[in-house]
Formats: structure tokens, sequence, C-alpha cells
């Protein structure tokens, strides 16, 4: 979100003038017309309404165009020569002729589209065409983001909000139940005389437009003008308004509408940028409350936020929670879905509040007073989590998370007591233990369908247990699969890979490997794996689905259909059905698109899993015969779109990994035979599991299978491999997921002390999508990497460890195989504190510096150098905050210090220790062996200070790796200068000042193939080969947060 704030007045806002003025239309048409019709349905006039809007909207939009068309001269008069001025005004007739009847056209034919009985039928599709489509939804987000944009600095506001009002309004029997419904012990406060009354600030906050619909004529146009000052200022001066993107039309039309109501506008926000919903707080003294009103959908950016639709998955810890054990819809894992864009937007109010002290200052002027949040449309959705968000409030946590919200043992309650009043459905969470929580704070006043056409994760839930009827279809679709999945998808060329028929009790018959199965939806899922599934509704008569689902059900326990057979007999001459087949033979009255079995690629070659697969079968390929396809089936027009979802899959570590460490061509490699070394457990000292060292025979063959594998991953687009890393971002390790992006294949040697993660890696790429041989895991020793290294078809080294083993390793690469490395060694780096550095920032730079994973950092800057002055000081607090650190299991929430990784690393570190104490130097604190309880062979460490550090000394000079830091006084910059680069060493450093001129920033980039050799010459290619890069990280805010 761009934080710039806005002009307030742009040239694009009086061009959209003809837009505002057909909404004004529209609601002195629809509120004469609703007065006069409460006695009826009010909702059959508004589909009128709208139409006629939406007509004038765009015979307006189309004027305006076309007047730009006619006075714009398409080619300038200066930059042509006389000669050819008649060419050019002939070819600017035509264009204008051109133009015109195009947008003519174009007008005529929305016209008549928009009149047509389905026309609010094709846009829902439209909406889901857009759901079920990633790529469609990015590009689309990225339009409106192009869009909103250009026309950033007005204020739109729809013809759906206007008539949503309308229906709020003049709906005197308010017959639709509400989504959430309230409890029959519900409180006092949820009256619909509370609710009618905070309507209207609900109501006001849309701006000018809405003054307008309840205040029509001269006189009221006249007062907003003069609340108004010269050149769009507002007279009003106890009011905060951060901005107002109309001019101040808005916030002087929210004045005007509320003056009588006894109530004081505190704070004004309208901006309409993605997530930033426009709000307003104010004190309403009538009924002794503070109430933030939230606007519905007004920007083209919140409608595409609403139909593209992407949920938040938050985890929650349920255990932690009485209510949410007793909640049977979470597992132990506790997944709760909100709606994403809501979330956001709920944020922002949020954070915005807090950065102003809006609250604290006006509960200081309005004691005992009560807080309210009220909104419509996407408001009341905004309005409920950031009723959630409010109760239960954290002062020192900047963002709140929906595990947040619900550990009300830790979190405090800041307003116990808010109130929500939603004039729409909230429809936000899911999950029986949010809903609760909902019931208690929010009053739903209008459900059913609400104005904007959006489906909620709750009403999707609702949706899917409840309005799923037998009969309907359920479709699901995978990307980047391997084997049979994937088989099945490529001769379609289309992602849809299966196909069940939805029967009684919501359970699923469908076509599996093992035979014809009827399974909840639940266990569908964790068989088939996909990415998404769509339910389709069979538009046709009941009875022909009564009997669709009477077949389905009398065939479960059939046979898979394993060669296609047209006639419904598989290879051992038994009844049975392919998924698809399914479908066709029960709803075999209808004519389905027709399809010819295929088992070819886009180059006319048979799949080679195919070919496999009819091997072993001892059958012919059935290429050509009559059958079926899911991605075909999909096509038939008689399919309507029930809904979509996206499914978030769970990566689950299995307890067999510590038996097959290798991970070669996507599969796990056991080895049981040879030599084998331990893998310890740090924090206990138990040994984890026993691993042999890949042979030169496995390592062969997982180079082999890198290198056979990495021409079709090349073939990727882009975008198709980010896609896939995107699923594993939060795991992958920087070091192997550039060397992916870039279509290389990987074969990684993790170090023999930690090798479990890098086959946990693994199987997260593959689960991710990664094609098989691409990403490949062998364990070892320096035998297996020298192996490794040689082996001429690896085209690249990167090599993360110590001095002495990148030696090593670059001469084997210079020698034997010319061929780039990349080096990651030792490091003994510094951190400088000058004279006027901030002391509480400086002591958290250098406890991160020397005490993150218990120093085991390659960049950490040991030596810590404090100016004279303030080194008694600096030391002071250092030793107090790192005898604050807890040193224990680092599976506890409340550990700061964990164990070294292994027995002989922490021996090394003590002799480190011992070592500068006998040569002078003194240990402030720690330095001593820690045993934890339960886990007394832990390798854990006391961080330690040492003082009295000479130059001389074997700690100054080299890399401890280990949690112990210097403290070393200098007197001037100079000084300091000359100890940090006094070593051989140079990976980082760091100086906190408040001094810029102290600082220096150069950033300077470095840089074939093959027999060929490494490095450029000439040009700006040249400096680079001869200059490294240094990164250089200026922190801008005042304080370093202490992680510790």
């Amino acid at each position: 979100m761009d934080p710039r704030p806005r002009k307030h007045v742009t040239t694009f806002l009086y061009l959209r003038l003809p837009i505002f003025i057909s909404e004004i239309i529209l609601t002195v048409v629809s509120t004469i017309q609703a007065f006069e019709s409460t006695n009826v349905d009010s909702t059959c006039h508004f589909s009128s309404i709208i139409k006629f809007t939406v007509c004038l909207e765009w015979i307006l939009i189309v004027f305006v165009l076309l007047g730009v068309i006619i006075v714009f001269n398409p080619v300038n008069d200066d930059n042509i020569e006389d000669g050819s001025i008649l060419a050019r005004r002939a070819w600017s007739r035509r264009f204008k002729i051109v133009s015109l009847i195009f947008f003519l056209t174009f007008i005529v034919l929305f016209d008549i589209l928009m009149m047509h009985p389905n026309f609010g039928l094709m846009i829902l599709l439209f909406q889901f065409k857009i759901r079920q489509d990633a790529l469609m939804r990015s590009a689309i987000d990225d339009l409106a983001n192009l869009v909103a944009s250009f026309f950033t600095e007005g204020d739109l506001v729809l013809s759906d909000v206007a008539a949503g009002l309308l229906l709020v309004v003049h709906s005197p029997t308010n017959v639709y139940p509400p989504i959430v419904a309230t409890s029959s012990d519900r409180p006092d406060w949820m009256t619909i005389k509370n609710a009618l009354h905070f309507l209207h600030f609900s109501s006001c906050v849309y701006g000018w437009p809405t003054y307008l619909l309840h205040n029509f004529g001269v006189s009221p146009v006249l007062r907003l003008f003069r609340k108004l000052q010269c050149c769009g200022g507002l007279r009003c001066d106890r009011v905060l308004i951060v901005e107002d993107n109309c001019c101040f039309c808005n916030t002087a039309a929210f004045t005007l509408s509320t003056e009588k109501n006894n109530v004081d506008l505190f704070f004004v926000s309208f901006r309409n940028r993605l997530y930033e919903v426009p709000f307003v707080v104010l004190a309403d003294h009538e009924t002794k409350s503070i109430v933030i009103t939230i606007r519905g959908s007004c920007s083209l950016m919140d409608l595409v936020t609403d139909l593209c639709l992407d949920d938040e998955v938050l985890s929650v810890d349920v255990d932690a929670d009485p209510v949410l054990r007793e909640d049977p819809s979470l597992d132990s894992g506790g997944e709760v879905r909100v709606h994403r864009g809501i979330l956001m937007s709920a944020r922002y109010v949020f954070d915005t509040l807090r950065k102003h002290q809006v609250l604290e200052d006006l509960f200081v002027l309005n004691l005992n007073y009560e807080l309210v949040v009220c909104g419509h449309s996407l408001g009341a959705g905004v309005a409920s989590l950031l009723t959630l968000l409010l109760k239960f409030v954290h002062a020192k946590v900047p963002y709140m998370s929906m595990k947040m919200l619900f550990l009300c043992n830790i979190f405090r309650q800041e307003y116990p007591s808010v109130r929500c009043f939603a004039f729409a459905p909230p429809g936000c969470v899911i999950s029986e233990n949010g809903l609760v929580e909902m019931e208690q704070h929010v009053m739903s006043i209008i459900g059913g369908d609400d104005v904007v056409s959006r489906i909620s994760y709750h009403v999707m839930d609702m949706f899917e247990m409840n309005s799923c009827s037998a009969g309907d279809l359920i479709f699901f679709t995978k990307k980047s699969d391997s084997g049979f999945s994937k088989a099945v998808s490529d001769v379609a060329r289309s992602e849809y890979y299966h196909v069940g028929i939805i029967c009684s009790k919501f359970r699923i018959v469908h076509a599996i490997p093992s035979g014809i199965v009827s399974q909840p939806l639940c266990e569908v899922i964790k068989s088939v794996e996909p990415d998404n599934f769509e339910v389709v509704i069979v538009d046709t008569t009941q009875s022909e689905k009564d009997e669709a689902v009477t077949l389905a059900e009398g065939v479960v326990g059939c046979a898979y259909n394993d060669i296609f057979d047209p006639k419904c007999v598989n290879s051992q001459g038994e009844r049975s059905f392919y998924c698809s087949q399914l479908v066709t033979e029960a709803y075999s009255g209808i004519e389905f698109p027709h399809h010819k079995l295929n088992f070819k690629n886009e180059e006319g070659e048979f799949i080679k899993y195919w070919v496999a697969y009819f091997d072993e079968r001892k059958r012919e390929i059935p290429q050509g015969l009559d059958g079926s396809h899911p991605a075909t089936l999909r096509q038939a027009c008689v399919l309507k779109m029930r809904l979509s979802r996206q499914i978030g899959k769970q990566f689950t570590i299995p307890v067999s990994i510590k038996e097959a460490l290798h991970f070669v061509n996507g599969s796990a490699v056991h080895l049981p035979t040879g030599k084998s070394f331990s893998v310890t457990e740090p924090r206990s000292g138990s040994i984890l599991a026993e691993c042999f060292p890949a042979s030169s025979r496995l390592v062969s063959y997982a180079v082999l299978a890198a290198h056979k594998a990495q021409p079709e991953w090349a073939k990727y687009t882009w975008m198709d491999r980010g896609e896939i890393l995107r699923k594993a971002a939060e795991t992958c390790t920087w070091k192997v997921a550039p060397a992916l992006a870039c279509g290389n294949a990987v074969v990684y040697k993790p170090s023999p002390l930690a090798p479990i993660s890098a086959v946990i890696l693994a199987r997260l790429l593959k689960a991710a999508g990664l094609p098989d041989g691409i990403f490949n895991v062998i364990q070892g020793e320096a035998e297996t990497g020298m192996a490794l290294i040689d082996h001429p078809l690896v085209k690249k080294v990167s090599f993360t460890g110590s001095i002495s083993t990148g030696k090593k390793i670059m001469q084997a690469c210079a020698t034997r195989n010319i061929k780039p490395v990349t080096l990651e060694l030792g490091g003994k780096s510094s951190l400088i504190i000058c004279e006027d550095a901030d002391l509480e920032s400086a002591v958290a730079g250098a406890m991160i510096a020397n005490f993150y994973s218990q120093g085991q950092v390659c960049s950490n800057a040991s030596k810590v150098l404090v100016h004279q002055s303030i080194i008694g000081q600096f030391t002071d607090l250092l030793k107090r905050k790192t005898l604050e650190m807890v040193v224990d299991d680092p599976l506890k929430e409340s550990t700061r210090v964990g164990a070294h990784i292994t027995q002989q690393h922490m021996e090394k570190v003590l002799a480190y220790i011992a070592g500068a104490v006998s040569e002078g130097a003194k240990i402030v604190c720690g330095g001593n062996r820690i045993v934890v309880s339960g886990l007394e062979e832990g390798y854990y460490l006391s961080p330690c200070i040492l003082t009295d550090v000479k130059d001389h000394m074997t700690v100054y000079k080299e890399e401890i790796f280990g949690s112990v830091m210097l403290v070393i006084p200098f007197t001037t910059e100079e000084e300091a200068v000359e100890m940090a680069n006094d070593t051989s060493m140079g990976l980082a450093g760091g100086v906190f000042t408040n001094n810029k001129n102290f600082i220096l920033a150069p950033l300077v980039p470095f840089g074939g193939f093959d027999q060929s050799g490494f490095g450029r010459e000439n040009g700006t290619a040249v400096i680079e080969h001869y200059t490294q890069i240094k990164s250089v990280f200026v922190n801008t805010n005042s304080k370093l947060p202490n992680p510790f």
C-alpha cells in the first residue's frame, strides 16, 4: 500500500462528474420509487433501476470518450509537411468515423446484453471464471491496480452501494434470515432500535452522494459549498483529517448529515486504495458511544478483491485455549480461514487508529463511553474483524493475527464491551468458535445475498454442506504433478484430471485405481490431493439426477476400468468404470461433448508413461477409441458452476524419514550397508539416526538424474517455476532457490551434522510440484563431496563451510575441472559502537550479532568495538540483558539460547574462552556449561562476554563460531576502523551511530562457461570482475528491537 497522500484536486475528478450525476439521478429515482411501494416487494424495482442507471452511465461515458476523440487531434499539425496535410485530414476523419461506429456498436451490444434475463448469471459465471484461474486473478488484480492508479485521486461511488442502502432502509419486513443467527440469550444491546440509530452513521460515511440522496435540492448543495473553503479546504478545526480524496466534500457531507445528532466528529480517513477502506470516528453523546463507522465497496480495487476471493489461512493454538479445544471443527493443527482482503482492511483501520492514538484521546475526553463499530457491505466484514481486533489487543504487538485474537488467556482485553452492527452479512470467519465469538459482539442486520456479489468462505462452507445437492458433479484440478494424475492431465492439455458424483449424505462416489468408492469430501481430498475443486450443477430434471445418483451408488465396490474400455470392462473382464466414464454412464441421457481417447503429447508422440502403463498390462494403447475425459466433460453446456475452492495442502513429515536420508530422482534411497556416521540431536545429545554415506555409484546416479531432468525443467517458463517455488518459499533455503529458479537442477550434499532438514526440503519441493530429478539430496562426508565436485556433468559448485575445505574445493575445481565456484567461508567481523549511538539499540545489535543461533553464524561480529566514553554504560546494560536470556530446551517458546551443534564444538568454544582468560582476558558473565533438566546430555553454554581483549590473543584473531562476545574499547574512528580491518577475513560489519557522515556505502557488484573459463573483461563487466559486492543496510528507525 502506498502511504503517500493524494492530491486534493485532480483533473480526472471533473472527467468523472458524469458518473456522479448518474449516481445522483439513481438515488433520487430509486428513493421515490421505494417510498411509493412499501407494500410491495422492494427488490422487484431494483433490477429496472440498476439497468436504467447502468445504461445512463455507459451513455455518458461514451459521450465523454467521443468528445475527447473529436476534440483531440491524433496527428500533430506542427510535425507534418504541407504536402501531407490533406492526407492527414482524411485519415483523421476516418479515425473519428471508425471510433464513433465502434463505440456506438459497443454500447448497443452492451445494452442488449444487460437487458437479457440471464445477465446476472453471466456476471456470476464471469466471477467464478476469475476465481478458478489463478493467472486470470493475478492479471485482473494487476489491471485493477493500473486503472485505480490512473483514477486514484477521485472518489467513485458505485450504483450497487446506493441500491444496497435503499434495500437496508426501505425493507420494512426484513425478511432475509441473518447468516450469523444470534442466540436466544443475545445481549440487551442487540435491538433493532439501536441498529437503526447507528445505521444513520453507516450510511452517512459514504459521503456526499448519500448526503444528496437524503437531502436533494438546491439548498443542501449550497450548504455543502458553504461548508467548504476555497481550494477544497474544510471549515472544521477540531477534526483530524488524514485524507479526503474528494476535495473534503465527503467530510463536509458527513458533518452536515450528522449535525442534528449531538455528535462530535473527531477523525476522518477517506482513502480507497487497495484494502484501505474509508472510515470515520466520532463521539455520539446521545448514546454515550465512541463510533467507528466503515464504508463499503466504493472502488474498483475493492470489487476486484471481492471477485478474486483469496482467503488467508491462519494457525491457531487450539490446545492453548479451552474454548477452541471444545470446537469439533478444529483439529490440533487449528486452522481458521478469513477473507484476506477483509482482514487486511481491518488491519489497516486498526493500525491507523493506533498510529494516531484516536481511541485513547477520545476516551480521555469522553469517560465511561462505550465503543461501537458499524459498517455496510464490505465495511460489514471489516467492522466484524475490527471488532475482534479491538477486543483482544496487546499494546506492544504491531500486527494482529487470528492466533493473537483467540488466545484470550494471553492477551488482555482492551475494549471488552465493544459492539458491532453489521448492515450486511459479515461472512469473514469460518469455524464454529469464530461464529460464536461473532454472535457475542456482532449484530448482523441483513442476511441473504449481499449487495456486492461476494461469496464469503463462511457462506461457502455452509454452501458446501447444505446447498450442494445430490447429483451435482465435483471436478478436481492439479498442477505440475507427476505420475498417473499428470499423465491424465497431459493427454488433454488441461489441469482437470478427476471427477466424481455427489450422492446422498454429501458423500462422493468416484473411481480411483483401487475401484469405485464412496467417501466424504475430506477423504476424497486426501486421496486425490487436488490443488482446486469445483462443484457444478447438472442442468437437467430432478428425476434424471435421482437416477444418476442411484446408478453411482449401485456400482460402489466395482473395479476400476484400467484399460479405458468403452464397454466398461477392465483387463480382468470385470464390470468397471474410470472416473469420467462413471459420470457419462450415470447421466446417459445427456449428450456430453464427444471425446476420442488420446495418449499422445503435443508433438504427436505417445507419452512414455502410457507406453509403460499398457506394456505392463500387455495391451495395445486404445488411441482414438470413443471415451471421455474430465476436461472434456467440464466443457459441457449443461454444467453450471456452483462453487470453486482452492485447497491448502498440508505437508507432514513422516516418522520414517530418518530411515532413508538420500533423496534422488523424486524418491528416498536407503543404503543399508557400508561405513556409517551418527546423526546426533544437539538438544539432548542422543543419536537420531545412522546415515550411510553415498557411494560413488549413487553420486553418479544423482548427477545423471539431474542432468536428464534439467532440460525439461528449463523449458518451464519463469512464471511456472516461480509458482512451484513460491509454494515452498517459507522453507526453501536461499542457496537452493536461485539455482532452481534459473532453470538448473541441483544435487545437494548437506553437512553430515544436519542431514535431515535437507531431505524434508526435498520432500516439500516435490509436494509443491517440482519434477523428479531436479532437486536431489545425497549424504556423506568429505569423500562424497569430492566425488560430487569431480563429476564432469556438474557445471557449478556452491559451498558454505570452513576456509580449509573451501581452499580444497577451489583447488579441485581449478585443476581437475574448470568450473565456477561460489564460496561462503568463515568470518571475523566487527561491530563499531560510536559515542553518539543509542545504547539500547547498540546493545540489541551486539546481542543479535553474537548470540543469534548460539553464535554459530559465519557473519557474527564477535569483535564489538565500543567508544571509550560509553564503554562502562554499554557493558553494564549488555551484562544485564545477557543474564536475562533463558538457556533451555530450544523447543520451548521461552528459550532464547539453545544447544551447540555437537559436543566437540561446544568443547572447542570452551577452550577458546579458557585460552582467552589464560592470556589475560576477563569474563564479564557466562562461559559456563549449562545442564538442562531432562536434557542433561545436551550441549548448552551460557552466552559469554569478554573484556580486556588484546590483539595478540587467539580469540581476537580466529573465528570462534560460538556465543562469545569480545568488548574492546577505542578512542578514535581511525583506531576503530584499523581494528575492524585487522583480520584476513572480510565477511560482514556494522556501525551504530547517528552521524551519517561516518557511514560509507560503496555499492558495487561482481562475474566462461565449461572449459573456456570464467570471468569477464572489457567494458563495465571488467570493473565488476575486479570488485566485490558489499551489501549495506541502514536502519532508518531510531530504535532496534531486541529479540532476546
